[in-house]
């Protein structure tokens, strides 16, 4: 385990500090607790967009029907 020193506001260490009582742990876990939840998450917002990214492009498909053309998406008569 590293040790680490770090530097912050009397009015943010104190409010830290009562947090970590509130959750019966030691400011130092409770900071570590913090760090690992937001490792976590960014993780695994990491790992989502590389999936997302890696899909192919085809675009939509609905039950293979070819995209309507522009003149028939903009068709106005079919609208009314």
């Amino acid at each position: 385990m590293k040790n680490i020193t770090i530097t912050m506001p009397d009015d943010l260490a104190r409010r830290t500090r009562v947090l970590a009582a509130e959750a019966n742990t030691s400011m130092s876990q409770y900071l570590c607790q913090l760090v690992a939840k937001n490792v976590s998450t960014d993780d695994s917002y990491e790992a989502a967009m590389k999936r997302y990214l890696s899909r192919r492009r085809g675009g939509l498909r609905l039950s293979g029907q070819g995209m309507p053309s522009r003149d028939e998406i903009h068709d106005r008569h079919a609208l009314r």
